[in-house]
């Protein structure tokens, strides 16, 4: 499957910010927390934040 573009290409008419929550891994301990609260225009990438998935490892 061929990448449609990057994700600002879907987000160019939308006029109202979103909430991000939580930290990353870049974010001084006080606001790794998911309790803490950021807002942002989709339009804005930043390569610290996004979704994440955790899986156990097994040896």
């Amino acid at each position: 499957m061929k990448n449609p573009g990057t994700l600002s290409t879907f987000f160019t008419d939308v006029k109202s910010v979103r909430v991000l929550r939580g930290g990353s891994w870049v974010s001084n301990a006080k606001f790794v927390r998911v309790s803490d609260r950021t807002r942002f225009t989709p339009r804005i990438t930043n390569k610290a934040r996004g979704f994440r998935c955790v899986r156990p490892v097994t040896p």
